[in-house]
């Protein structure tokens, strides 16, 4: 007997359309319930978060022109400025406190970033990297390790709470010169430095855990609380010891970053602290047989997340042995180890139950085909994932990406955008720009094709792209160099 085909559903609010309909709900859309709502749209709040994000702008301009009538070009101006030059300025100074607290400290800076997304300009300051990225007033980090030891609890504190005491001194000097803010026009700069320092002092003493990929990274005021315990300054002294190898990688330093990650591995052997760091220096490194070895202790490491199983493979989300599958295979991939990807695939395949699961599994097999040159049985394993989770960025890249590659450049890179819009936590992902340098370099738009291939090839500590695709797109882009000096 043969299984019915289920009828397609349509989310209301990005447009994805999928054969899983149990994963589409009603949700709350502007001022009215509406549905049905892929899981995607649920579980990142897109409709409520894309309302606000629609709306803040203009009710900031509204506070702005309303100043204006009322009181004069001078106050919307101050306005203006407390509501972005200032907050700006003061998350620079705050990651500037902890760069210059780590250093007193004797702490090594790698990086002090503003903003998150893609990286706008980027300076180099006697080894320091100085980061403005997308969306400045998100804030930013400060990436620092102690490289040599001993190492105490209390330079760790002076780190992760230089900031801290700042915002809070900038309060009680700021505050006692404040006059009444009614009317409009007696709210000063100072009452918006005092705002904004109260704001991020609240903030940066609530703890919490940042999600980054698959690992929890604490805050500020979390770092402190963890720092009640000297097991966690110690773990956190060798881990950092493999920031230089990243560092040295993200610019081009194979070689340097190699003998860095020798030495750290055989200066903590089977160390389950540095084990996690270890997996993602070799995995970065294309190092798939030295990765393999790390992959079970950097799952174990992993936040393991909470809820239906059918409902997490829906949002991509895979846990213990699914993703230890998972990412055994990734690694093989990245390591240009196609066939031994293809195996782990395989083996996963075997085991799988759910729909939503075998749907990712699809599109990781199409991915690893397309690598290896298999185009049209890639195109059809993507094609199928898509078609049950559109909603999926990784499904919606390689279906893109196969796309691409059978010679529907106009299509996959619609289905990029999409992707970016529902993604816009990584949007500019440098494995979208590899393939969008590939689809621009085919069509003869060489200068947006390098362009691409720029941003692709700028990828900081991120893993990145698969070192034969980079390779691919830029030998596909130097072809359509030639190609059009040629006419």
């Amino acid at each position: 007997m043969e299984r019915p085909v289920p009828d397609f559903v349509r989310c209301v609010h990005c447009g994805a359309v999928s054969r899983l309909r149990r994963h589409f709900r009603a949700l709350p859309i502007g001022w009215r319930v509406r549905g049905p709502v892929c899981a995607g749209c649920r579980a990142n709040a897109e409709p409520g978060v894309d309302l606000l994000r629609k709306m803040l702008p203009w009710v900031l301009a509204a506070i702005v022109a309303a100043a204006f009538l009322a009181y004069g070009f001078g106050v919307a101006l101050r306005y203006v400025v407390g509501f972005t030059l200032l907050p700006a300025g003061l998350i620079v100074l705050h990651e500037l406190a902890h760069a210059a607290a780590g250093h007193a400290a004797g702490a090594h800076i790698f990086e002090v970033r503003v903003g998150w997304g893609r990286v706008y300009r980027q300076w180099r300051v006697r080894g320091l990297r100085l980061t403005l990225a997308r969306r400045p007033l998100r804030g930013g980090y400060c990436v620092a390790a102690f490289l040599h030891p001993p190492v105490r609890r209390w330079k760790y504190a002076v780190l992760y709470g230089t900031p801290m005491v700042l915002h809070l001194l900038a309060i009680v000097i700021a505050a006692p010169r404040l006059t009444l803010p009614w009317p409009g026009s007696a709210i000063g700069l100072l009452h918006f430095f005092v705002f904004w320092n109260l704001l991020m002092l609240l903030a940066s003493a609530r703890p919490f855990d940042y999600v980054a990929g698959a690992h929890a990274i604490p805050n500020d005021g979390r770092a402190l609380i963890l720092l009640r315990s000297r097991k966690y300054a110690e773990e956190w002294f060798r881990r950092g010891l493999i920031l230089p190898a990243l560092y040295a990688l993200a610019e081009g330093r194979v070689q340097e970053a190699r003998a860095q990650v020798w030495r750290v591995e055989t200066q903590f052997p089977d160390d389950p602290a540095v084990g996690p760091a270890l997996f993602t220096a070799y995995w970065a490194l294309g190092s798939h047989v030295h990765a393999l070895r790390f992959a079970e202790q950097f799952v174990r490491a992993c936040p393991v997340p909470e809820g239906d199983p059918a409902d997490l493979l829906a949002l991509g989300i895979l846990a213990e042995e699914r993703y230890e599958r998972w990412l055994r295979a990734t690694v093989c991939l990245h390591g240009g180890a196609y066939d031994a990807a293809l195996t782990e695939v395989a083996g996963a395949l075997e085991v799988e139950e759910y729909d939503e699961g075998r749907a990712l599994l699809l599109a990781l097999r199409g991915y690893v085909r397309l690598l290896a040159g298999d185009s049209e049985a890639a195109l059809a394993d993507a094609g199928e994932a898509f078609e049950d989770l559109p909603w999926i960025a990784f499904v919606c890249d390689t279906y893109a990406a196969a796309l691409i590659e059978t010679g529907q450049p106009e299509r996959g890179l619609l289905l990029l955008d999409e992707a970016d819009d529902r993604d816009r936590a990584e949007r500019g992902r440098p494995v979208r720009n590899c393939w969008r340098a590939l689809a621009e370099a085919r069509r003869g738009r060489v200068r947006i094709a390098e362009r691409y291939l720029r941003r692709a090839q700028s990828r900081g500590l991120e893993v990145g792209p698969p070192p034969a695709l980079v390779e691919r797109a830029e030998r596909v882009t130097a072809e359509a160099r030639s190609a059009t000096e040629s006419q």
